[in-house]
């Protein structure tokens, strides 16, 4: 049996053309984005509509490569790991446990909700993705309801990410150095407090040369040394596990710089 890698999309009522065109998109820019997380480069997809029938519509799956449509990369299977990244990806968001969608990537979840568009909105709608031949037999289906929570998920986790990604910057903050050394030959290196994020010191970087030369250096026109000062910055806040480690300095307000026992 000659091996197929197709998606069947099944329906009650009429589908819009847009949630249909929005899924077949979401489909093509979610296996592109699974190949370049796995480093795959030299594979192009590509879908053709085999076949739509009264309920039903088949959506093949090719993969072209310079010696032909094989969709293997040596011994992978990039169609079928495909697949099952969409099995995982589906059970990570109908999970009852938030912790198992802390890792999940923002264009993931975009496209995921692109995909499931044109069932999300039809209680008889479903979507299948099936490998079937001689050496693959996978299917993964998502229905209706299946269809309306991870679209919902998906919309509280990227509220939730595009929080967090606005949250890391922050402009115009009163910053002052707690401890300022730049001998790369010792351990203890420069770090810096901005009491409006937290009371903690953190590390600190520059965005260029420039404003680490300015805020490194005393100033003609105020009578103290610049790591007594107070400036003024935009700072992008940088994260391990959630936690802030590093502030890194995008731009001093030179003409605010002041002296804060003034």
């Amino acid at each position: 049996m000659e091996d197929r890698y197709f998606i069947k999309i099944e329906y009650s009522k009429a589908i819009s053309l847009n949630d249909l065109s929005t899924s077949f998109n979401g489909f093509s820019e979610s296996y592109k984005n699974f190949l370049a997380s796995n480093d795959i480069h030299e594979v192009e997809s590509i879908l053709y509509v085999k076949e739509i029938v009264k309920g039903s519509i088949e959506i093949e799956f090719f993969v072209t490569m310079a010696a032909g449509m094989l969709p293997f990369i040596g011994e992978i299977n990039t169609v079928v790991k495909f697949f099952e990244s969409i099995q995982l990806l589906k059970d990570k968001l109908l999970a009852s446990k938030k912790t198992d969608c802390e890792n999940l990537k923002k264009k993931d979840l975009e496209v995921l909700q692109d995909i499931v568009a044109p069932i999300r909105k039809d209680e008889g709608g479903a979507m299948t993705f099936i490998a079937v031949g001689n050496n693959n037999n996978f299917h993964v289906s998502i229905n209706n309801k299946e269809a309306q929570m991870i679209s919902e998920n998906c919309s509280e986790y990227l509220k939730e990410l595009n929080t967090t990604e606005e949250s890391s910057f922050h402009t115009m903050q009163l910053f002052r150095w707690y401890q300022a050394n730049f001998d790369k030959k010792k351990r203890e290196g420069n770090k810096g407090i901005i009491e409006k994020i937290s009371t903690k010191p953190l590390k600190v970087v520059f965005e260029n040369d420039s404003i680490k030369e300015y805020m490194t250096s005393d100033k003609d026109y105020i009578d103290k040394e610049w790591q007594k000062l107070a400036y003024f910055v935009d700072v992008e806040i940088e994260k391990i596990d959630n936690k802030p480690k590093v502030y890194k300095i995008l731009k001093v307000y030179e003409e605010d710089t002041f002296d804060p026992e003034e």
